[in-house]
């Protein structure tokens, strides 16, 4: 019974962030390569619980959606103001169009 209150309150501090970009015309296997890297580097976060991609159906689909999973606010926030994370986020820019990022907790 005791384990029923502690996922439902370990879920309630979950933090899920939905990252919606889209890859410019011939960066595909660039963007693989970088995603790759960039979930290496994040699988070392404290607090982080896991990542979801999806990628859009479709013979020319470039749009792409990340879903990322952390214990707490505080372990997305120091992934948020990580090194890591600017930096990937730079070398992100020369193969992305667009990238929206939205926080649900």
């Amino acid at each position: 019974m005791g384990g029923e209150n502690q996922d439902t309150e370990r879920a309630s501090k979950e933090v899920t962030v939905v990252v919606n970009l889209r890859i410019k015309p011939g960066c595909e296997k660039g963007y693989d390569g970088w995603l790759g890297r960039f979930l290496i580097l994040q699988r070392r976060v404290p607090g982080y619980l896991g990542t979801t991609t999806i990628m859009e159906t479709g013979p020319d689909s470039s749009a792409r959606h990340i879903i990322h999973r952390f214990r707490d606010k505080a372990s997305l926030e120091a992934w948020e103001n990580s090194e890591d994370l600017h930096k990937q986020t730079e070398e992100a820019n020369s193969i992305l169009h667009q990238l929206a990022s939205f926080v649900y907790s």
